[in-house]
């Protein structure tokens, strides 16, 4: 299930569906894609919640966001942790495009974000 920036929750194809529409409302605009995951240590013991998060951005005009939450057990390695959120950020995209998403994107910018710097950026 994802939810968006109101809290409605949403299957994945209705995702794709609403992604859809977003795109087709402005055909003319830019826009960004991005795919991404991130994980925080949720009780230090033995679990981590995992976030995907796809972004659509209509350069100078807003955007929209879906994120998926689930548990997973701790990850105590830096290392897996970073390969555990690009393998969860690389499978969605796949997933994105198995659909026909895809073909309504018309994007300079098509990205997977990985945060795996010292700072953060």
């Amino acid at each position: 299930m994802f939810r968006n920036g109101r809290g409605e929750r949403f299957k994945f194809d209705e995702v794709v569906v609403r992604i859809i529409s977003f795109i087709n409302q402005d055909t003319s605009a830019n826009y960004k894609f991005w795919v991404g995951t991130d994980s925080q240590n949720y009780d230090k013991e033995k679990e981590n919640i995992i976030s995907t998060g796809i972004v659509v951005y209509r350069e100078g005009k807003g955007g929209i966001f879906f994120v998926s939450e689930e548990t997973i057990p701790k990850i105590d390695s830096i290392n897996l942790k970073i390969l555990t959120e690009t393998d969860k950020s690389l499978k969605m995209m796949k997933q994105l495009e198995e659909t026909d998403l895809i073909l309504h994107l018309n994007v300079d910018n098509i990205s997977i974000h990985i945060d795996a710097s010292e700072d953060g950026e």
